[in-house]
């Protein structure tokens, strides 16, 4: 579970804080700040600083100080000298003051041996415990020193400063030389690659160690996204390189094939100034600040990607769960809402409510996953927060929607029954055996006949009509009834319009399927399945060739991309420009007809009076 990103641990109250290392005989952490050094555990609890020989006199401290690999000699890197003491006895092992103007030491894997500038123009190279030592003429100035960690088959120490330099220690000269401003140098714990930090390029090269005395091959050159890197890290893995920069920190996947490189992410946060990596591969880092943090997080390149593996599964997760959402829904646009029966909207809701329920966006942070991999999916989270945006105002929305509607489906009902109540109650002001005929029952309830004989065959069915009062072939079981046995009770209780056939204009009832007047088929919507009368906009289908009221056609092809017929896809924007250019055509063809129509009419004048005086 990840409930914090980073714990701050320490607060410095010195200027700065100079060197951080990681005590690995107490599991503490000490720091070292000018002339005074303190210890901290990692719950923040300060203790007893680390004492110093008496012959230490140290004004300030200066980075690279180290344990020895034995853990029972410390090596201290401070303004006036290099030492290397034991941590018990505090008996002085080795001491040499600088007279460099660069204090720069370095110390091999085993600990076997040490590298320093002595002044300013010599390189010292010794080994410890035995009386022999190297002395290599530099005199540029340096910026770091750095051992191969294999001492077997790479017996050579590298010089990083204006130019790399390759030194063999077996012969104490410069065996090669390449021409690259670098500021820190780190090897793989095998030793088959080398990473050197740029000093004015902000670049990390990386070299094959194999020939690297004799003919040195870049393998490539990495461009950090954040400027200004401090320093570069190895996990403890030996898996993924790190890069601390003022802007925040960026990983570098570096167990893919030599040639690439890949970036895991960039994070900014803090401006870092060193750090180092815990044996589980927690991160410890230290600010311009002088903020001491400790990462929640491990940065073993197995747990970053059992991560990331467990974040792409719940993407895809929420994917296969935004394709049940229509799509009218994800997109906020629900003008034509009211095109959809009432079951569907409340499945929709349902359905929209189940999938944004916990919110989305929640589902992707602490104490879920790390607060960095979200930066990883940047783009995938943006899209979901605009769903998850667009879903609730949906939700707001079709709640609105489904009250309206329900509110209007009770008052039908109601309306409805009461048409029902004064029916039965008319019904039985006859004597028995009384004719009644169908228009005299209509105009009674002020309804259609086609609404009083849909409604009499319904409560005959439900046999709620008088018994004895009617006969039923008195109001008719005409032949057209049979196909509204099952109509919905909306349909009941509205009064039909009366419509004009599209070719004459010839008056006609919706139920006809032929004018009485040209004889030609009654003209009908395709998605409605009412008469498209002659002053209405339709459009036919381009593909399927059906007609259609244009606001039907439009409507549908709205909420659903295609056409409510054959289903072929289709836009909005292609209706509109369709509508638009068959509109224009008939303008133009009435335009036309009437002009020819004017000019038979002037000659037609011209032919009757050619005879008047």
């Amino acid at each position: 579970m990840y409930n914090n990103e980073i714990s701050k641990i320490f607060f410095s109250d010195e200027k700065e804080i100079n060197e951080i290392i990681y005590n690995p005989n107490k599991n503490n952490i000490i720091l070292l700040s000018s002339n005074k050094n303190r210890t901290i555990d990692f719950e923040g609890n300060l203790s007893s600083p680390m004492i110093f020989p008496d012959e230490v006199k140290i004004k300030k401290i200066i980075h690279k100080s180290y344990f020895h690999p034995s853990r029972k000699l410390f090596t201290l890197n401070y303004d006036e000298s290099i030492c290397i003491f034991n941590l018990n006895s505090k008996e002085m092992v080795f001491q040499n003051k600088y007279k460099a103007d660069e204090k720069i030491f370095a110390i091999n894997k085993p600990g076997t041996m040490i590298s320093f500038k002595e002044d300013n123009n010599k390189l010292q190279i010794i080994w410890l415990g035995e009386k022999k030592k190297k002395t290599v003429k530099i005199d540029e100035k340096i910026n770091d020193i750095v051992f191969s960690p294999d001492s077997v088959n790479y017996r050579f120490l590298l010089v990083i400063g204006e130019d790399i330099l390759v030194i063999p220690y077996d012969t104490g000269k410069i065996a090669s030389k390449m021409f690259f401003s670098g500021k820190k140098g780190i090897f793989t714990s095998s030793g088959d690659r080398l990473f050197i930090l740029g000093k004015e390029t902000n670049t990390i090269r990386i070299y094959q160690t194999h020939k690297l005395d004799s003919n040195p091959k870049m393998l490539n050159e990495i461009y950090p996204k954040l400027r200004s890197t401090q320093t570069i890290l190895l996990t403890p893995d030996n898996r993924i390189l790190v890069a601390l920069s003022p802007d925040g920190i960026e990983l570098w996947d570096i167990t893919i094939p030599e040639q690439e490189i890949s970036l895991i992410w960039t994070k900014k946060v803090s401006n870092f100034v060193n750090g180092f990596f815990l044996p589980n591969g927690q991160l410890v880092t230290s600010s311009a600040s002088r903020e001491l943090s400790l990462w929640n997080e491990s940065f073993l390149l197995e747990d970053i990607r059992e991560i990331f593996k467990n974040f792409a599964d719940k993407i895809e997760e929420i994917k296969i769960d935004l394709r049940r959402i229509p799509q009218w829904v994800i997109d906020g646009d629900i003008k034509n809402l009211g095109m959809m029966e009432l079951e569907n909207i409340e499945r929709n809701l349902n359905e929209v409510k189940k999938i944004v329920d916990p919110p989305i966006i929640s589902r992707f942070q602490p104490p879920n996953f790390p607060y960095w991999v979200d930066e990883v999916f940047s783009d995938e989270i943006a899209i979901f927060t605009r769903i998850e945006a667009n879903s609730n105002n949906s939700i707001t929305l079709l709640d609105q929607e489904v009250t309206k509607q329900h509110q209007q489906l009770q008052e039908k009902l109601e309306r409805y029954q009461r048409i029902v109540d004064r029916c039965i109650f008319y019904l039985k002001s006859f004597a028995h055996g009384t004719k009644v005929q169908t228009e005299q029952i209509s105009n009674y309830l002020s309804i259609s006949s086609e609404e009083t004989i849909k409604l009499l065959n319904k409560l005959e069915r439900e046999k709620k009509l008088p018994p004895g009062r009617l006969v039923s072939n008195l109001f008719g079981r005409l032949d057209f009834i049979s196909g509204y046995e099952t109509v919905g009770t909306n349909h009941l209780i509205e009064r039909s319009d009366s419509f004009s056939c599209y070719y004459c204009a010839n008056s006609i009832n919706s139920i006809d399927t032929h004018c009485t007047n040209c004889q030609k088929e009654i003209l009908r919507c395709k998605s409605c399945n009412v008469p498209v009368t002659r002053n209405q906009e339709k459009i036919d289908c381009n593909f399927c060739k059906e007609t259609f009221h244009y606001l039907c056609y439009k409507g549908k092809v709205k909420i659903f991309h295609r056409c409510p017929h054959c289903k072929t896809e289709i836009t909005k924007e292609q209706v509109e420009i369709q509508f638009y250019s068959d509109n224009k055509k008939n303008a133009q063809i009435s335009s036309s007809l009437g002009r020819m129509l004017q000019i038979k009419k002037n000659i037609k004048k011209e032919e009757k009076n050619p005879f008047d005086f």
